[in-house]
């Protein structure tokens, strides 16, 4: 009965955790193979993926569905940087900044994957930008401090892990 009903209902069943994980999936992909263009479907599959190959795959489907939604871009970004494509991940962090100039997390990201390829400065001002924009994202400041530690400039990394200790105290990296 469940694969009769409407591609929404079978996508909140999809994130059902009292539905068995395995039955979850085979409903979902039974729903996006009626409605392959159907963004929830797909990224709800792509977040109930077995692995980041297959995560990556089903945020390819949903960017193609969707390729202005800044939530496909931006996990599509990242799970194309946990697998070491970070150029293809710059990629699509870039595209959902042109889209989201003011998600503040979306600079951080992209700021990381700069920091992964070491490109230092670029790395810095998109942290410095998410900060910018969202003055508590206590993971910004403490990766900062990792970017400057790194260029030996100890006194700005040491502030900028205070500040992160000041607004997540449980950080025990920034500690």
């Amino acid at each position: 009965e469940a694969l009769e009903q409407t591609a929404g209902f079978i996508g909140c069943l999809g994130e059902s955790q009292a539905i068995e994980a395995t039955r979850r999936r085979q409903l979902l992909e039974a729903a996006v193979s009626r409605q392959p263009g159907d963004l929830d479907l797909l990224m709800t599959l792509a977040y109930s993926a077995k692995g980041v190959d297959e995560q990556v795959r089903w945020y390819q489907a949903a960017v193609a569905a969707a390729p202005a939604n800044v939530r496909a871009l931006n996990n599509l970004g990242t799970a194309l940087g946990h697998t070491g494509k970070k150029e293809e991940a710059i990629a699509y962090y870039k595209k959902a900044i042109e889209i989201d100039p003011k998600n503040a997390y979306f600079h951080f990201n992209l700021g990381n994957a700069l920091k992964g390829k070491g490109q230092e400065e670029e790395a810095i001002a998109c942290l410095e930008k998410a900060i910018a924009l969202e003055p508590e994202l206590a993971f910004a400041h403490y990766n900062l401090g990792l970017l400057h530690g790194g260029k030996g400039q100890w006194d700005e990394a040491i502030a900028c892990w205070r500040k992160a200790t000041k607004l997540d105290p449980r950080n025990v990296t920034a500690h």
